[in-house]
């Protein structure tokens, strides 16, 4: 075994001697993350996964001269450079397999009666049982890999519902095991985590996370935004809903509009377009970054649901009206929305950042940054307050 830098180097069969750990926190949680080429050098590229932090090899050389490990597979010419093929040396042709295919036809069967969301986690789900070892022709495989994976019974129901769709699209049924999900009070992060990790983010990412935070948008709705769908000019925002929830018009801070006009217009897409799992990834990277920066662990609790919880609990401590809080948020049933009755708590247990206003323009100033009118001194200053 090898030790140059502190980096664990690959032994001479290919395998790891042991994990490498990050050179910045020191952790284990350490994943491959590509490579580097320079002259006649292959460098393994890895990521922590605990700080987002990105590292490399320098020594392991798999030399391009002369080596096994050289890609020798060529494209033959005769003649017009016409129809070339590159045969690897396995003599396949690069022919998708029946796995991929089976993929692409239940993406193509959900898509015909379900959302984007429900396509795009569903997919994910039969991808993860293949991962996991289920043979998706035998229905206790995968009853067996559901069973024993460690998540919540609320993820496990996930998967079975996904795999009775794989099993609707063939034409076959199956006696479904049944697991509930559990009822928990979600964790709401503060606004200074809120804040704070908006700050420690790209430009990209920032102001899409400033749009859930204002908005309490799902990840969809707010990702797959459309110009068309935004004014500027009034500050407001039309969400095309998910999951058959209410569409719904709001107003946008002056932060916000000036965070998206910021944004290069590339495509109809807002925030790009593009593949969200990959924005998504990105997003954890840079979360985790800043957490780590900040020596502060709740904020890699943060995720897109999150903001949801805080936009729906932040707007009942501001109004106290549960039909306010529905409208905002799209729910077409009020039981999915009073669970941020709960999640408020008490209202003596919240606590406040207060700002004095003077002016008129000062006063606008405190709105358009979240804080809500809390009463006129007698010596005509405006209080206002935003929850900590």
């Amino acid at each position: 075994m090898e030790y140059i830098q502190g980096i664990i180097i690959e032994n001479e069969n290919g395998g790891e001697s042991e994990r490498p750990r990050c050179p910045r926190c020191q952790n284990e949680r350490v994943v491959k993350h590509g490579f580097r080429y320079l002259d006649d050098i292959k460098i393994q590229n890895y990521r922590c996964k605990n700080c987002s932090y990105r590292f490399n090899d320098p020594i392991k050389s798999l030399g391009f001269s002369g080596s096994s490990e050289i890609d020798v597979s060529c494209q033959v010419c005769d003649g017009e450079s016409k129809n070339l093929i590159v045969v690897p040396e396995n003599g396949t042709t690069g022919e998708i397999s029946e796995t991929d295919q089976l993929i692409t036809k239940f993406m193509m069967y959900l898509r015909k009666t379900k959302k984007n969301a429900t396509v795009e986690s569903q997919v994910k789900l039969i991808k993860q049982l293949i991962r996991k070892g289920a043979n998706l022709e035998q229905t206790e495989s995968v009853e067996n890999v559901i069973a024993f994976q460690k998540c919540t019974d609320g993820r496990k129901r996930n998967f079975v519902h996904a795999y009775s769709n794989y099993l609707k699209m063939q034409g076959k049924t199956w006696e479904a095991p049944k697991y509930e999900s559990e009822n928990k009070i979600p964790w709401v992060p503060s606004a200074l985590e809120v804040d704070q990790l908006i700050a420690g983010c790209n430009q990209r990412h920032g102001a899409y996370l400033q749009l859930l935070k204002e908005t309490g948008a799902r990840r969809g709705e707010a990702f797959y935004q459309k110009w068309t769908d935004l004014d500027l000019n009034t500050k407001e925002i039309r969400i095309t809903p998910e999951k058959r929830s209410n569409p719904r018009k709001l107003r946008l801070s002056e932060k916000l509009v000036a965070m998206l006009n910021k944004l290069p217009r590339k495509n109809q897409y807002v925030f790009g377009g593009g593949n969200v799992e990959d924005f998504s990834q990105s997003f954890r990277n840079q979360r985790n970054k800043t957490a780590f920066n900040l020596g502060n662990d709740n904020i890699k609790r943060i995720n897109f649901k999150s903001l949801r919880h805080y936009k729906g609990t932040s707007e009942y401590l501001k109004t106290g009206d549960i039909y306010h809080v529905k409208r905002i948020l799209g729910h077409k049933m009020i039981k999915n929305t009073e669970i941020y009755i709960q999640t408020a708590g008490e209202p003596g247990n919240v606590e406040w950042v207060s700002g004095v206003a003077s002016t008129k323009e000062e006063a606008m100033k405190f709105i358009d940054n979240g804080f809500e009118y809390a009463l006129t001194t007698p010596d005509n200053f405006m209080i206002f307050r935003k929850r900590k």
